[in-house]
C-alpha cells in the first residue's frame, strides 16, 4: 500500500515525532536490547524494535485496528526504500513480538513506590505481586466463548486478571469469561505464586483455601480482613477458640495492634498476623457515607458491626515480623490502588 505524497509528508512528520518520543521515553539502546533478548530481532535489519513498536503505536492511534497493508504503508512512509512483503511482515508478528511488546508495556506502566515505604522492605521478597481485575463487554456474538454477567449488560464479556511485580515491573495476566469471580477455583491463583513471593490483592480475591495454599508454598500474602470470616486464637490450653474482634476493638484508641489469629477451612488451619489500626476520623466518615448511599440505592441495611468496623484498618498476613513489620501493612497494601489507574489509562 502506498499513500499519497501529501499524506506521506504529514504522516512522516507525525511518525518521526512519535519515533523520537518513543526513543526518549524508553531509550533507544534499551528498546533494541529488549528486542534482541525477546528474540524479535535476531540479525541486523532495518525493521528494528523501535521502528516496529512505533509503527504499531502510530497505526493504532490513527486506524484503531490497522491492517497489514496500513502498517506496511507506515513503514514505507518512514523508510521509502524498505521492502517487505505482506507475508514477511505477518511472519514478524509472532510469539517473540508478543514477548517484546509485553516487556515494553511493563516499562511503560511502571508503578511508583511511595517514599513512605523503605525499599529494603521489598528486598525481603522474591517478587511483590499486586493484583486486580478489569472487565469489559464484548459483541454478543462472542457469548459462546466469553459469557458475560447478563442483565442490562451484553451477554458477552471478558475479565482480565492482572498481576504486577513491584520489583521487576514485569506482569502476568489471565483472561476469563466476564462472569468469572476473582477468587474462582478455575483461576487457580496459587499456581501463579512462587516461593518467597508476597501477594497483595483486594477483598475480591480473599479465600481461606488460597491463603493456605500460598502459605504451603512458602510464599506470603497481604490482605484486608473480610468481616464475615471467622477468626480463631489459641487459648492457654492450645485449643482454638473464637476471637471476638468487635469486643477487642472497644479498647483500641490509637496505635497499631497485632494479634496472632488462625483461619480455618474444614480441617485446614493457616496462621496469620492480624494488624488493627484505627482509621482517621474523616476516612471513617467517608466509609459510612459510602455504605449509607449503597444501602439506600439497593434497599438494604448494613449491620451495625460492619459499620463499626469501618473505623479500623484491618489487615492479615502470614509474613513474619522479620520480613514485614506491622507498620508497613497498610502502606504496602495501599500501592494496590495504582493498578486501577493503569486500567483507566488503558
Amino acid at each position: 500500500m502506498k499513500t499519497t505524497a501529501r499524506n506521506n509528508s504529514i504522516d512522516l512528520e507525525l511518525f518521526s515525532k512519535l519515533k523520537e518520543d518513543v526513543a526518549h521515553i524508553f531509550k533507544k539502546d534499551n528498546i533494541e536490547k529488549v528486542a534482541r533478548e525477546s528474540g524479535f530481532v535476531q540479525r541486523t535489519s532495518k525493521l528494528t524494535g523501535q521502528l516496529f513498536m512505533t509503527v504499531f503505536v502510530f497505526g493504532m492511534s490513527i486506524y484503531k485496528t490497522p491492517t497489514l497493508e496500513q502498517l506496511i504503508g507506515l513503514i514505507n512512509t518512514c523508510i521509502p526504500d524498505f521492502e517487505i512483503t505482506r507475508q514477511g511482515f505477518h511472519d514478524r508478528i509472532n510469539d517473540n513480538a508478543v514477548v517484546f511488546f509485553e516487556y515494553m508495556l511493563s516499562l511503560a506502566i511502571k508503578i511508583t513506590i511511595p517514599s513512605t515505604i523503605n525499599i529494603e522492605v521489598l528486598k525481603q521478597f522474591k517478587r511483590v505481586i499486586v493484583m486486580d481485575s478489569t472487565s469489559f463487554q464484548l459483541p454478543e456474538e462472542l457469548a459462546v466463548l466469553f459469557p458475560g454477567s447478563g442483565g442490562s449488560a451484553s451477554d458477552a464479556g471478558m475479565k482480565i486478571q492482572f498481576g504486577y511485580d513491584l520489583k521487576s515491573s514485569q506482569f502476568f495476566y489471565i483472561m476469563q469469561e466476564g462472569k468469572a469471580q476473582d477468587n474462582s477455583d478455575e483461576m487457580d491463583l496459587p499456581s501463579h505464586i512462587q516461593p518467597e513471593d508476597l501477594f497483595i490483592a483486594d477483598l475480591g480475591y480473599f479465600n481461606i483455601l488460597n491463603a493456605y495454599k500460598i502459605d504451603q508454598k512458602n510464599a506470603y500474602s497481604l490482605n484486608r480482613l473480610k468481616l464475615n470470616v471467622n477468626l480463631y486464637v489459641m487459648d492457654d490450653n492450645k485449643k482454638l477458640i473464637n476471637f471476638d474482634l468487635l469486643k477487642f476493638t472497644d479498647s483500641v484508641v490509637d496505635g497499631i495492634f497485632e494479634i496472632e489469629v488462625y483461619l480455618k477451612h474444614k480441617e485446614l488451619l493457616v496462621k496469620q498476623r492480624l494488624v488493627i489500626e484505627r482509621a482517621p476520623e474523616q476516612v471513617y466518615e467517608q466509609r459510612l457515607r459510602r455504605i449509607n448511599e449503597n444501602d439506600k440505592k439497593k434497599g438494604k441495611t448494613t449491620s451495625e458491626k460492619t459499620k463499626k468496623m469501618q473505623a479500623f484498618n484491618l489487615h492479615l498476613s502470614n509474613a513474619p515480623e522479620s520480613m514485614l513489620s506491622k507498620e508497613y501493612f497498610r502502606k504496602l497494601y495501599g500501592i494496590r490502588w495504582q493498578i486501577e489507574l493503569i486500567f483507566k489509562n488503558c
